[in-house]
């Protein structure tokens, strides 16, 4: 069953809160518990609905100190279509976080009908796009929505990662838009920790010219 699939139903019956402290918790002790990986940053989704948590910062934070982990390596991940909360209370959560100092990205941005005002209100660290953008750079329009949407983050301070970069055009296409971060298999397939450790060199989802 594929994360689309399940996540839904445990935000329905209640369990997404234990799933996703499972889920950090995993990631976060194999992360530290790899050498090589003392120079990167931990990218974790959790649901949008954990923000409704007022204890979500402290639960994080002692994860974090009790797998011995600074904070500012860890970043969560959450995406607009799943955010679904009053914007007061994500300001709120998202505050309590950066207070710790773990950042927060905003995945599959520039889908829904409020991405653009959510620049304003939620102090994000990170966007990421979405395949779709990617994929319209061929037709009329679509580098200046992304020019755009990159400009308007950076001007705001925050970081863009554009995702389903698959081919070197692709690429060029993506930096001409003023992007300096991509994701994609153009950089590396789903792996597990061991069998990624050698392509680290190869892997690494900064685009350069």
């Amino acid at each position: 069953m594929l994360p689309g699939e399940f996540v839904p139903i445990a935000e329905e019956a209640g369990w997404i809160g234990d799933v996703d402290h499972h889920v950090m918790m995993t990631a976060v002790a194999e992360f530290v518990g790899a050498a090589w990986t003392q120079d990167l940053t931990l990218s974790v989704n959790i649901s949008g609905q954990q923000l409704l948590d007022p204890d979500l910062s402290e639960r994080v934070s002692a994860l974090l100190d009790e797998l011995g982990m600074p904070a500012e390596r860890l970043m969560l991940e959450i995406t607009e279509s799943s955010l679904g909360v009053d914007d007061d209370a994500a300001v709120s959560a998202v505050d309590r976080l950066r207070q710790i100092g773990v950042p927060i990205a905003l995945d599959d941005f520039g889908v829904g009908a409020s991405s653009l005002s959510r620049l304003g209100t939620i102090p994000i660290s990170v966007i990421k796009t979405p395949k779709q953008f990617v994929d319209a750079l061929q037709q009329p329009n679509g580098p200046e929505m992304l020019s755009g949407i990159i400009a308007l983050a950076h001007g705001r301070g925050v970081e863009v990662i554009v995702e389903g970069i698959e081919t070197a055009e692709q690429e060029r296409a993506v930096l001409d838009c003023g992007a300096t971060l991509g994701q994609g298999f153009r950089y590396g397939r789903p792996a597990t920790l061991e069998s990624f450790a050698p392509e680290t060199g190869r892997s690494r989802p900064q685009a350069t010219r």
